[in-house]
């Protein structure tokens, strides 16, 4: 018989359920309270960016840029974008740009206990 059946009106909980018992159901377990460390940035040189686009140019038959970028772990998008940088800012645009919020320069930062 169901819930209903019986007269409740209640619906029935879902299998391991913690509504009533504030239990965990059994096997399960709970996550810890760790944070994960925040996976880092890869940067690459314009060095290596200039030889991978050469070897990328320099393949020709089928797959080759495909073994590449195995090989290296990159993606099609990073020598899209190296690419780009190549074309509108010459081998300067290889380096990149230096990221986070532009640095104030000293003289413009107030001092002294008189910040008006």
């Amino acid at each position: 018989m169901t819930n209903h059946q019986q007269g409740n009106d209640m619906p029935a909980s879902p299998e391991g359920s913690t509504e009533r018992s504030g239990v965990l159901p059994s096997g399960a377990e709970q996550q810890g309270p760790e944070v994960l460390e925040r996976p880092k940035r890869r940067r690459f040189t314009a060095d290596y960016k200039a030889r991978m686009l050469d070897e990328a140019d320099a393949c020709t038959a089928p797959g080759e840029i495909g073994s590449l970028l195995r090989r290296e772990g990159l993606y099609s998008s990073h020598l899209a974008g190296w690419r780009k940088q190549l074309r509108e800012v010459g081998s300067k645009g290889l380096r990149g740009n230096k990221r986070g919020p532009a640095a104030q320069a000293k003289s413009q930062r107030p001092r002294g206990p008189d910040r008006t």
